[in-house]
């Protein structure tokens, strides 16, 4: 668990294990004043003005930078640079059928899949 302060950021002290949530803390070295809070998660969760975030954190989740990005990125490749190609490729599967459709049109999947590593 961290121990931090909330208004400088983490205390700068090695024992952290004596502290309990809501103790004060006197720094030794400039002599202020601190409410310990003791979380697991990084400062810039907890941090801000209303304890839910900094809003000026530039930094990506996990969850954004593996899942939700990619996800933006393909749909629109889907829907604005390959889009004429894409198109080509539902109509002949429309036209040929679902799982034929798939051999028949090699040459329709085979352009929307240049277009989307081209982008």
């Amino acid at each position: 668990m961290k121990t931090e302060c909330a208004a400088d950021g983490p205390i700068k002290t090695d024992d952290l294990h004596h502290l309990r949530e809501g103790d004060i803390f006197v720094d030794s070295e400039s002599g202020q004043k601190f409410r310990v809070r003791k979380t697991a998660l990084p400062q810039q969760s907890i941090g801000g003005p209303h304890g839910v975030g900094d809003p000026n954190d530039r930094s990506l989740r996990r969850l954004e930078a593996d899942i939700l990005i990619p996800n933006r990125m393909n749909e629109q490749v889907q829907k604005v640079e390959c889009r004429e190609s894409l198109e080509d490729l539902v109509q002949c599967i429309k036209k040929e059928g679902s799982f034929i459709g798939m051999r028949k049109c090699r040459k329709e999947l085979e352009r929307y899949e240049t277009c989307q590593l081209a982008n």
